[in-house]
Formats: structure tokens, sequence, C-alpha cells
């Protein structure tokens, strides 16, 4: 698809992820080499700064960490969409350029460059990028929709229309996911999010799913203990 000079810039509505501690301690087990305390404490709060959007404070932590903790590639990945989210666009296309290199196949990492593209307005060349991934992850929701949003700022509303819907195929299996996250927060005795994430789940069933009369009981049953 070939894009005009005038197409506007994509604006992306994103929010930064809460974190919690005990996932960053997973992420520090997968390391090749174990992480000395200080770094483990430097990523908790760089996560937590990212978490309270003072993204500067994230940048100039997660730098300190990558230079003494190289090999672990999520806080450069942390880097990067703290600079996305300071609006520093080239520097985070530089960042997650850096991960790709050393981490092929760093999916996450793509996605961030794909944003930072975009926002940048180099939408041919996020466009290209985009197409190049989806065919190493052809179902990959987020990039069917990144490519959705560029076929429709493009005028090209069949093919939006066709990437749009190629990305909720996969929605009953992401409301069987919500259901079985219900049930392990239900078997923590978190009653509330357990309800939470069978809402979430109902929202994405078909009217005529099968999985309708069971979200429905587990939905009362939750619901009578909230």
């Amino acid at each position: 698809m070939k894009t005009g000079n005038n197409r506007r810039k994509l604006i992306l509505h994103a929010a930064p992820a809460a974190v919690a501690a005990a996932a960053t301690v997973c992420i520090f087990l997968n390391q090749p080499n174990e992480p000395k305390q200080q770094d483990i404490d430097l990523y908790r709060k760089a996560n937590e700064a990212y978490d309270a959007g003072s993204f500067e404070q994230c940048i100039n932590l997660t730098e300190a960490l990558t230079k003494d903790c190289p090999e672990l590639y999520q806080a450069g990945l942390l880097n990067a969409k703290a600079l996305f989210f300071s609006k520093r666009y080239t520097e985070a296309e530089t960042a997650c350029r850096k991960l790709i290199k050393n981490h092929a196949d760093y999916y996450e990492a793509e996605i961030w460059l794909l944003n930072s593209l975009i926002q940048a307005g180099r939408m041919d060349e996020a466009e290209n990028s985009a197409e190049d991934f989806i065919s190493r992850a052809p179902e990959d929701p987020r990039v069917l929709g990144i490519l959705a949003r560029l076929s429709a700022a493009g005028g090209d509303y069949r093919k939006a229309i066709e990437y749009y819907n190629r990305s909720t195929l996969f929605e009953e299996q992401l409301a069987v996911n919500r259901i079985e996250l219900a049930k392990i927060y239900s078997d923590l005795f978190n009653i509330r999010e357990a309800h939470t994430q069978l809402e979430r789940a109902k929202l994405l069933l078909s009217p005529d799913s099968p999985l309708n009369d069971a979200l429905e009981t587990l939905l009362n049953d939750t619901g009578a203990f909230r």
C-alpha cells in the first residue's frame, strides 16, 4: 500500500503497565548469570518509576542498569518504553533496534519499534516493518491492529477491515485465558479480581459461544461473595 505525504500521524493511547515484585524476581531467575541484589533493587525501582509515570527517572535507572547488567534485556525494553512515553521516539527506536539486534525475534521490542516509527511519522517504514513482522508472527493481534490503523490512515478501509477481522479471531481463546486467570484469583480468595476477569471474558465472547453458560455460573458464584 503506497502512502501519501499527508497521512496523519496515528496517536497510540497506551498506558504503562504495573509490574509486580514477584514478576521482577521471575525475570531475574531467567537470566544466565545470577543477578546481584543491587540489580534486583534497581530494576524494581525502575519499574515503580515507570508505573508512576516518572519516565525520566525510569530512563536514568535503566541506563545505569543496562551498563552494569547488559544481559538483562528486559531493562533495555523498559528503557525503550520510557523513552517512547517521553516522546523521544528516535531514541526509543534506537533502543529497540539494539535489542532486536542482540536478541533475535524479541517480539515486544519489535512492537515498540513499530510504535516509535509511527509516532515519528515514518509510516511507510512502519508499514514495511509490520508486514515483515506479520510474516513471522501471522496472527499477532497487536501487529494486525497496527497494520489495520496504518491501512485506515492511508484510506484503504477494505484492508483495514480485513486486518481488524483477523485480529479478533482469537477472542474466545483470550476469554478462556481470563476465565482460567479468574479461577486462580478465586483460589487465592481474591474474589473481586476474579469477578473482574470474568466480566472482561464475557465481553470477548460471542452470544452463541458454548462458554457462556459456564461463564454465567462462575459470575454468579463470584458475584455472591464480592
